[in-house]
């Protein structure tokens, strides 16, 4: 039997304003009106006429945060329900839309970072060693004079790049610190906001299909 973690979880829009909108107080004033606990250092009041703006985790709601990057133009939240940190999300789209007339237009795109660890019905690095990796590692063990095969495994998406805004990886590796597990880690990110909510409701079901095809 499969056993699967969500450890992290980090869904984030980028913007493509010029301006950050999200200047304090405003940004603190409507996460509170959602029922976020602000976590930010309230900074003093900025000179009359300049704007303010906040970085890093400025609010959580449960065990999900609010996080933003001003210079990269980045909203964001991270926790380690998947479903819980979805709808802290969207509240924060809400809070975009409403607050500070930033719409879907407003996003160049979305990108989702997670972790999981997964203990499969086999030994990761058993499964590993029982594979034959091709002609590529047979001439490399063969240049080093020792057998090899990966420890990484990682799919990507062809002919795109990790600067594409339409990107996937997905790594699987033993985890050094649970050799009975594997850690998995995965990039997606696209241009439509709904493209990546499939994604994420499909995500644990593709990583264990991916890791039943790994058992053979």
């Amino acid at each position: 039997m499969m056993i699967m973690r969500s450890v992290r979880f980090h869904i984030a829009a980028v913007l493509k304003t010029l301006q950050f909108p999200l200047y304090y107080p405003l940004i603190l004033d409507s996460l509170r009106r959602k029922g976020f606990e602000i976590v930010a250092t309230v900074p003093p009041s900025p000179p009359f006429g300049l704007k303010l703006y906040l970085g890093g985790s400025i609010a959580r709601k449960g065990d999900c945060n609010v996080i933003l990057n001003p210079d990269k133009k980045i909203i964001a939240c991270e926790g380690t329900s998947i479903d819980d940190t979805v709808k802290c999300f969207n509240e924060l789209l809400e809070i975009c839309r409403e607050d500070f007339s930033v719409g879907g237009q407003e996003f160049d795109y979305y990108e989702v970072l997670s972790r999981y660890v997964v203990k499969p019905a086999k030994s990761p690095l058993e499964m590993i060693r029982s594979r034959e990796w091709g002609e590529l590692y047979d001439k490399v063990s063969s240049i080093l004079g020792a057998k090899l095969h990966p420890y990484v495994i990682s799919f990507v998406v062809a002919g795109r790049s990790p600067k594409d805004r339409e990107w996937l990886d997905i790594r699987l590796y033993p985890d050094p610190a649970l050799p009975d597990m594997f850690g998995v880690e995965i990039v997606y990110r696209d241009e439509k906001m709904e493209k990546v909510l499939s994604f994420i409701e499909q995500m644990e079901n593709n990583i264990q299909k991916i890791i039943k095809t790994l058992e053979g």
